[in-house]
């Protein structure tokens, strides 16, 4: 993921000093290298945290691949335009609801679309951060603790 960062700021320096020419090879590849080293780091990154495959990710890494056959045709700074478009498009998938995320607790979304969006803690923040029952129902508290 770093190393597509530092990739990225080279790119951009790159396309800063010319915006209005056409990416040359060594443009391109650092255009589209840079978010695809990203990507493709971060998806590694979930995989082996989580074991989640991220196809989001791996569906940017192919779009990036995609514009590379555009690469010659068009500026540069378009070209990274359309890079940072793919890059948003990816991050905004975190966001739908209809993907699984590794915080879901068996890795599926809710289909009915009852849960909170914001989260499983209520919009005012009053939720306990240590997760415990009611006190006022003590027969929702943990045994362990109830008997200690």
């Amino acid at each position: 993921m770093v190393a597509g960062i530092i990739v990225c700021a080279a790119a951009d320096e790159k396309v800063l000093s010319d915006p209005d020419q056409a990416a040359t090879a060594a443009a391109a590849w650092m255009i589209l290298g840079g978010p695809a080293l990203f990507l493709a780091g971060h998806a590694a990154f979930k995989f082996v945290v989580w074991r989640v495959v991220s196809w989001p990710r791996l569906a940017g890494i192919a779009a990036l691949a995609l514009l590379a056959l555009a690469a010659r045709a068009i500026p540069a700074l378009a070209l990274a335009a359309c890079t940072a478009a793919v890059v948003i498009a990816v991050a905004a998938t975190d966001r739908l609801r209809w993907i699984p995320h590794p915080a879901d607790p068996e890795g599926s979304a809710d289909p009915e679309g009852s849960a909170d969006p914001e989260g499983s803690a209520d919009p005012e923040g009053s939720a306990d951060p240590e997760g415990s029952a009611d006190p006022e129902e003590p027969d929702r508290l943990d045994p362990d603790l109830a008997a200690g």
